[in-house]
């Protein structure tokens, strides 16, 4: 008869990681005792509740937005912690209820079994460049969109005209010219009618031209501000880093 493998490790440990908390669950593989505890998301406070359970310890959470920095961590201070890839997880049939504790106590026991199937943890910057990318895709499809809404004629909406309250003469004035500006570009490749796949494309990029020169002007930049930061960008948008503000 087949039988589930079983962790070697003393306690299995479940974490449900979110960015402000962390719902902790570990599972004592010899007794069946459950401990569990709401933590910090700091990085030592997470280490010394593991280290205060039965060893040796083995830990696992979900791939998520959080990231992999805590599976550095523990794994710099030699805690086994496996990232499991939520897409492989196997649920409780009928379960439709889901709580960070449930969460936290169904990972535990998954890894106690054996059952995790783990992602490999990428370096710092190697998850930093991946992040870098993400946030390029989803800026494109917010430019996307939102050249999309200048083609009908500008118009000031009730809420549109509250934000311009509270803002500058200045920055005021220059967000209705753009405005005006995109919308007559829309009309001028309609007249010509250029493909509007096409049209919103290039009303999208000067969109980001308009993004760009603005966050100029007010001195924003996405870059280090330091030149002994670590620079992880270069390698995907091969540019220079900016001088230091």
């Amino acid at each position: 008869m087949w039988e589930a493998p079983v962790s070697a490790n003393a306690t299995s440990v479940g974490l449900d990681v979110h960015a402000r908390s962390v719902v902790a669950c570990g599972l004592d593989g010899r007794t069946g005792e459950l401990f569990e505890r709401r933590l910090t998301p700091d990085h030592g406070d997470i280490e010394s509740w593991i280290r205060s359970l039965p060893g040796p310890v083995a830990v696992t959470y979900e791939a998520g937005p959080t990231g992999f920095g805590l599976a550095r961590y523990l794994t710099g201070q030699g805690i086994e912690c496996l990232v499991a890839a939520p897409s492989r997880l196997q649920r409780p049939s009928g379960d439709r209820v889901k709580t960070d504790l449930r969460d936290a106590r169904h990972l535990a026991r998954l890894l106690h079994l054996d059952q995790i199937v783990a992602v490999a943890v990428p370096g710092v910057e190697q998850e930093a460049a991946r992040d870098l990318v993400r946030a390029r895709d989803a800026a494109r499809r917010l430019l996307i969109e939102a050249a999309w809404h200048h083609r009908p004629p500008y118009r000031t909406e009730r809420e549109l005209r509250r934000r311009q309250d509270a803002a500058s003469p200045a920055a005021r004035d220059r967000g209705q010219r753009a405005n005006r500006r995109l919308h007559a570009r829309w009309a001028a490749f309609d007249a010509r009618l250029k493909l509007p796949v096409v049209a919103n494309t290039a009303i999208a990029r000067e969109l980001a031209g308009l993004v760009l020169v603005v966050g100029r002007a007010r001195r924003l930049t996405f870059f280090p501000r330091r030149p002994d930061t670590p620079w992880v960008v270069t390698a995907a948008l091969r540019a220079e880093p900016a001088n230091a503000l």
